[in-house]
């Protein structure tokens, strides 16, 4: 369900869904990280061998922007292009600059 049929159904059932917090946590810590660093490797490949900070700035984008954007076309989604071109040439330092 997206969009305005979504939107529509979580008005209606506001109140009624309770998710303990330990259940969301398992969610976020074991499967979106995955999920989102396979997408993040499809989206902008050569992330896999970035460390840990750099590949963590990424993933954090990923996930937040929407990873599709690295390769969209269009003037708003031109920084997202840059990186994903900074990464596979290596000229990571550029990237801080295309991320402000």
């Amino acid at each position: 369900m997206r969009g305005d049929a979504a939107a529509a159904y979580s008005r209606q059932t506001r109140g009624q869904v309770d998710i303990l917090w330990d259940v969301a946590l398992d969610v976020y810590s074991n499967h979106d990280p995955p999920r989102y660093l396979g997408i993040l490797d499809h989206y902008c490949p050569g992330t896999d061998w970035l460390g840990p900070d750099c590949r963590g700035v990424l993933f954090s984008i990923a996930q937040n922007r929407d990873a599709a954007r690295f390769v969209k076309v269009g003037p708003r989604y031109a920084e997202m292009r840059e990186i994903r071109a900074c990464v596979a040439s290596g000229d990571l330092v550029r990237i801080l600059g295309l991320i402000r």
